[in-house]
Order: structure tokens, then sequence, then C-alpha cells
């Protein structure tokens, strides 16, 4: 099983730090992240990069920087992915998903809305 070949997915879904969301509610965003789409990315042979993984770098660190540059180093990444998943899209203006969306978008990346459009595009080319 040669993992390091696997479609290496970006997996953007709504956060909410910067629009106050408590930690209870950042926490809930991380977790459905996780389960609805992470694991299913992987048990389908993907290889997901999961931004909002640093939620436990911010997480209880006082000094934590602001969320520019958290934003920064999370979409640094989407360069390096062979797709673009859109796990939930918030209903916010100004979402760090819409501006993930353009970035991939500009960067001719291919970007997806649901993990179904994924399997019809991969596995219908036998691509993974």
């Amino acid at each position: 099983m040669n993992v390091w070949l696997w479609p290496r997915v970006y997996v953007a879904h709504g956060y909410g730090r910067r629009h106050g969301l408590t930690d209870k509610a950042l926490q809930k965003n991380v977790d459905d992240c996780i389960v609805n789409f992470v694991r299913p990315l992987i048990e389908r042979k993907f290889n997901p990069y999961v931004p909002l993984l640093h939620h436990y770098i911010h997480l209880n660190w006082d000094e934590s920087p602001d969320e520019g540059t958290y934003f920064g180093l999370v979409a640094s990444w989407i360069g390096d992915c062979d797709l673009f998943l859109v796990g939930m899209r918030p209903k916010w203006k100004g979402s760090g998903v819409e501006r993930e969306i353009g970035i991939a978008k500009d960067s001719e990346i291919p970007v997806f809305y649901s993990l179904e459009e994924i399997d019809a595009v991969y596995r219908t080319a036998g691509k993974s």
C-alpha cells in the first residue's frame, strides 16, 4: 500500500474562530470534518490535508497567532494538493472556505463539493 501515492485532497470546512464561535462549537466543527470527510477520504484511499487540525495548535495557547497567520499557514498547502473538497461551507460572509475555494480555482485545482462528486470522477477513471 503506497499511501504516499494516494491523491492529496485539501479538505475545506467551516471553522468559525474569526466569527466568535465558542471552543465547544469550534471542536464540533473539527469533529464533524473528521467524521464526515477525513475518515471517508482515507477509506477511499485519498490522502487528506486537514486545515482544521490547526485547532489543536491554537487551543489553550494564549499567545496564539492571529487568524490571518493561520489562514496563511493552511492555504499555502492548497497548491500541493491534487484536488480540493468543500466539506462544509459556512453561511457567514468572508469565510476562509470561500477564500480557499478562490485559491484552488486560481491554481486550477479541481474543486469538488461532495464525496459523491469525487467518487464519480475517480471511480469512473479508476484513479484510486
